[in-house]
């Protein structure tokens, strides 16, 4: 439990200090909090409009990150002070608007799986639905830069036509 409180503030306070642009102190956090809270600083040029975070199952200690819309479709494994460890490619996916990533089971039993939400719809154009992209944890640590294959496309639609949709939970 206790190690679920820390990733959890952890990520808010990376989230935070990625999308900060002053250079004033972080905010401070609740004093039932206070003693779990960490902060870095996503210090990757590549990292330039922060769109999802998430801790990984497979490798304590490593986060996975993605930009918003603009970018190609990638990953970017973080250590826990965001700092880059290593940029993948996610084979056969595209990136159109990415907002959100979430990690959780994976279709082997036991195995730990990226979901990354490419949902984003400002304009209420995206008539054919949404793409969440399933794609394995690789088996090793993520310490250098590679490419992330057994992608499964799940499409979805929602009922009521185009909805913008920001966070995704898994």
């Amino acid at each position: 439990m206790r190690r679920r409180l820390l990733t959890s503030t952890l990520l808010v306070t990376l989230a935070l200090s990625s999308s900060s642009a002053s250079a004033a102190a972080p905010t401070p956090f609740c004093s039932q909090f206070s003693d779990l809270a960490e902060s870095g600083e996503v210090g990757s040029v590549e990292i330039d409009e922060l769109s999802g975070l998430a801790a990984s199952r497979a490798h304590p200690g490593v986060l996975w990150a993605h930009n918003d819309s603009g970018d190609t479709a990638r990953v970017f494994a973080l250590d826990e002070a965001g700092a880059l460890i290593g940029t993948f490619d996610v084979a056969r996916a595209d990136a159109v608007d990415w907002e959100d990533i979430a990690v959780g089971p994976g279709v082997a039993p036991g195995s730990s799986a990226l979901y990354i939400a490419d949902m984003g719809d400002n304009l209420a154009a995206r008539t054919d639905g949404v793409t969440i992209y399933r794609v394995p944890e690789p088996p090793e640590r993520p310490d250098a830069d590679g490419r992330l294959r057994g992608t499964q496309v799940l499409r979805l639609v929602y009922p009521g036509g185009p909805e913008d949709a920001e966070a995704l939970l898994v």
